[in-house]
């Protein structure tokens, strides 16, 4: 017999996981209950540490693609007809030219800035990932039309602005942004992805550095 995860109480007042497994034997002509108590601690630590590196984004560490799209789905399939909801997709302008003149460590180097100057900007409960080369995408739950609009904007801004200093050589970037809000959102995000693929598409078509919105 196994019993469900349990946490036991040292002397201190710390707790820490335990496994136990029991069974029944006979012991000196009775039947009598036999239970292995087991720390698991260190199990449980690195069982964590596998969900965290399987969830992250190892040059940025912000959370990857598979994550991003598994619990935006869950959020967007949850809010039903309820509640409204932004995506932001946000591309690096030129960033193939800025490996090619300063080479993929400059590179490496913009997207992890990039990735620690968004983040400082995002709010609690909000999800941020890298979605892939240089794209980064970010869902805003209960975020209104105009609020999304805001924070898309000043993202662009901090961006722009920025001066990202490697070695002491100064580099500066652009992103295009693509936005699209709901309310009463569907039951699947692949839509609004394509939408707001659509929206950044037209951001750069138009000049870069901007941002285009869309709606569901």
């Amino acid at each position: 017999m196994e019993i469900p995860l349990r946490w036991h109480r040292k002397k201190d007042g710390t707790t820490f996981p335990v496994e136990i497994t029991a069974r029944f034997i006979q012991w000196k002509g009775q039947q009598v209950h036999l239970a292995a108590i087991r720390d698991v601690t260190r199990r449980i630590q690195a069982e964590k540490e596998l969900e965290l590196l399987a969830a992250t984004d190892p040059l940025t560490g912000l959370f990857n693609r598979r994550y991003f799209d598994e619990h935006a789905e869950k959020h967007v399939t949850k809010q039903g007809s309820g509640g409204e909801t932004g995506l932001l997709l946000m591309d690096i302008d030129y960033f193939k030219t800025i490996n090619d003149e300063h080479g993929h460590e400059v590179g490496d180097f913009v997207l992890k800035e990039l990735a620690r100057l968004l983040s400082v900007h995002v709010r609690s409960g909000d999800i941020l990932a890298r979605y892939g080369g240089e794209e980064f995408a970010l869902l805003l739950p209960r975020t209104s039309e105009r609020e999304m609009e805001q924070i898309a904007e000043r993202l662009r801004r901090e961006v722009a602005q920025n001066v990202f200093d490697h070695m002491g050589k100064e580099l500066r970037v652009t992103m295009s942004v693509g936005g699209v809000h709901c309310s009463n959102a569907g039951p699947v995000l692949a839509p609004l992805l394509r939408l707001a693929d659509a929206a950044m598409y037209e951001a750069k078509q138009s000049g870069r550095d901007r941002c285009v919105f869309k709606r569901q």
